[in-house]
């Protein structure tokens, strides 16, 4: 199988996309803003996607980008919980995880009893990272839109009252 432009596109986006976060994240000394609970849906993605690492020999490309993604997941993961806790906006981070994972199990067990061999763990656990990675962005947008007022961003969202006309004196 060659490398083709997209898959190369896309792996260096997201390594572009780490690098920022990690930037951020040690610039800043905080994680104010980042959602745990998103973080940890997208290191139980690459988690499941990549367990066939140990069993199919892939390239050297894949084999580092797998690595270096799984281990900047769980390097994030430690940054927020433990390094800089002390900014973490933990109800901020309101979200439960079982309304992602849930569904994600939920439709991998149909598919894979769909398919040829409905007992092989590693296209189960593929088929699951699958959709789980298509929703794990959402804790990070539910806190995002809690804290966007904050931010300004409501100023922009709704226009102000006007001002009520002030009431007439009474004459006596």
């Amino acid at each position: 199988m060659g490398l083709n432009i997209f898959r190369l596109t896309g792996d260096l986006l997201h390594l572009l996309s780490i690098f920022i976060i990690l930037w951020k994240i040690l610039t800043v000394r905080g994680v104010s803003g980042l959602s745990f609970k998103s973080q940890l849906l997208y290191a139980l993605v690459f988690a499941t996607r990549y367990l066939d690492f140990f069993h199919t020999l892939h390239s050297y490309y894949l084999s580092i980008f797998k690595l270096f993604f799984l281990g900047s997941s769980f390097y994030i993961l430690f940054l927020i919980k433990v390094k800089f806790r002390a900014s973490y906006d933990e109800a901020g981070d309101w979200a439960p995880l079982w309304w992602f994972i849930t569904p994600a199990v939920i439709i991998a067990i149909v598919i894979q009893f769909m398919s040829d061999d409905p007992f092989d763990l590693l296209d189960f656990t593929w088929v699951f990272s699958e959709f789980l990675e298509s929703v794990a962005i959402v804790p990070q947008l539910f806190m995002l839109q809690k804290t966007a007022p904050a931010l300004g961003a409501g100023a922009a969202a709704a226009p102000p009252e006007p001002a009520l006309p002030a009431a007439p004196e009474a004459a006596g």
